[in-house]
This record gives C-alpha cells, structure tokens and sequence, in this order.
C-alpha cells in the first residue's frame, strides 16, 4: 500500500490523549526551543500538546512523508512549519537545530539505522528524545501480516521489536537512555467507526468531541506493548 493511499484510509482522528511520560518530557522543554515532530501524521499528537499549552513560546517543526497528511497540519493552525520530508533523512531540517524530538509509532516503519542518523544529526548536543514504537512479548498475535509474513500490529509496519538490544545497539555511542518504559497496547473501540465516518475531515469538530467521549473505550491487545524511550543526544 503507498503512502497517499494508507494515509487516506487511515486518518489520524483528532484525540485529547496523550501518553503520561511524554506529558513529562513535553512539560521540562524551556520556552524559545525547537520542537520537531518526525512522522506527525495528520497531527494529532502537537494539537493535543498544543491544547495543554506545552507548545507555546517554542518553534514547532512537523514532518510527514504524506502529502495529504501534511496538508491537514492547518487545522491545529499555520504557526506550524509543515513540510514533506522523510524521517531516514529530514533533509529539510539543519543540523544540530532541535531542542526536543519527538517521534510515535513511526521508527518500526522505517529503517531504524537511518531515521536514528537523521536524528542524531538534527538535534543539538545534549537535546531531549521522546521515541515511541511497538514492542512483542512471545506468543504475541495479530490478524494482520506485513510483507515479511510477520503477525503485526499494522500490515505497514517493517519490524515489531522482540528485544531491547534490538533497537538500543543502533542508538549506542549517539543517545543515552534516560527512561525506559513499556505499557500494554489498547486500541479505542470506535476508532474504526470514526475513521470511516470522518475520513474527509478528521478534524472536525464532531469528531473531537466524540473521540472525546470514546477514546476511554478501549479493547487490549495481548502480548503487545507500547515501548517508550527518552534519549539524550550526546556530543
């Protein structure tokens, strides 16, 4: 499935939620710094930071491989700077210019080795990672299967991590880990419906307001976790 075509079929639904840690990270980022969102989708994780105000009085750079999904960034407002770049290289992004890096649920797409190169390469000496991604115990299933036959989460993703060296040995000598954290997989129940139904206009007003009162209903999904990491860049 191409891109365009996946991010039509799958919008991101606008959502209030936000994982507790990176409520943590995004609360220590000082006033005047460069926030770069690698992967930021239609937007829905700056506009839920954006509305607890953890963006205010900082430079706030997004980055998506969709076109159409970086065309829906406005909607959280033009003070943005929105772009098409691909996270393997950020082309469109200096060197040593972000603050805080903030990636979720995109590294297991890409190849980790190169979107980690682009990283280390954009962000300052001793700046502030939040990586997200997905991370399968044993055992661990799924209906879908990607192009390697492996039983994923997303057919699009390239790799689920079964272990932490997996991902921790290509940030070795480039990052230090400062937390590290994984938390069971839980999907809203209506977030299909509200896909179908607000698939032109993920943003609309209607949707946030239902996302609001749905998204607390959630089915687990077993054996599958959310891996979280904040990384400090070293020099």
């Amino acid at each position: 499935m191409d891109i365009e075509t996946y991010a039509r079929n799958h919008p991101h639904v606008a959502s209030e939620h936000l994982p507790p840690l990176l409520i943590q990270v995004a609360s220590q980022v000082p006033a005047g710094a460069t926030v770069l969102d690698a992967g930021a989708g239609d937007g829905s994780v700056l506009g839920a930071l954006d509305a607890r105000g953890l963006l205010a009085d900082k430079t706030v750079l997004a980055r998506d491989l969709s076109e159409l999904r970086v065309s829906r960034l406005p909607k959280f407002g033009t003070r943005f700077d929105a772009a098409v770049d691909n996270v393997e290289t950020l082309s469109t992004v200096a060197d040593e210019s972000v603050d805080f890096f903030l990636s979720s649920q995109v590294i297991e797409h890409v190849d980790d080795a190169k979107m980690i190169d682009a990283m280390h390469r954009v962000m300052r000496p001793g700046a502030i990672a939040y990586v997200s991604t997905v991370f399968k115990r044993p055992g661990a299933w799924y209906f879908y299967r990607n192009a390697n036959g492996e039983r994923v989460l997303d057919p699009t993703h390239l790799r689920e991590y079964t272990g932490d060296e997996q991902l921790l040995r290509v940030l070795q000598g480039r990052f230090v880990v400062e937390q590290n954290v994984k938390l069971p997989v839980s999907y809203p129940l209506f977030d299909v419906a509200l896909r179908v139904v607000f698939r032109s206009d993920p943003h609309h007003w209607a949707a946030k307001k239902l996302k609001r009162y749905l998204d607390h209903v959630r089915v687990p999904v077993p054996r599958f976790l959310i891996w979280e990491l904040v990384l400090r860049r070293v020099a």
